[in-house]
């Protein structure tokens, strides 16, 4: 399953282990549990407004979700 997550914070791209990470099942963690996991190694606040991709075999990619101008 998974071995690598990727995170756009504060227009910094960083790449984690999710072994490394605080996760009950690091193969396979659930969208929030990742999101708390990388929080705490981020020493950030929530990262409710960001958007887990799961499109590869290997790597989650995590961005904060667009916003669409209204016209």
């Amino acid at each position: 399953m998974f071995e690598k997550v990727q995170i756009k914070h504060n227009g910094m791209l960083r790449d984690f282990n999710l072994s490394d990470l605080d996760l009950s099942d690091p193969s396979d963690p659930t969208d929030e549990q990742l999101k708390v996991a990388l929080s705490q190694a981020l020493d950030a606040g929530n990262l409710d407004e960001y958007v887990v991709d799961r499109t590869g075999d290997t790597i989650l990619n995590v961005r904060p979700s667009a916003t669409l101008a209204g016209r």
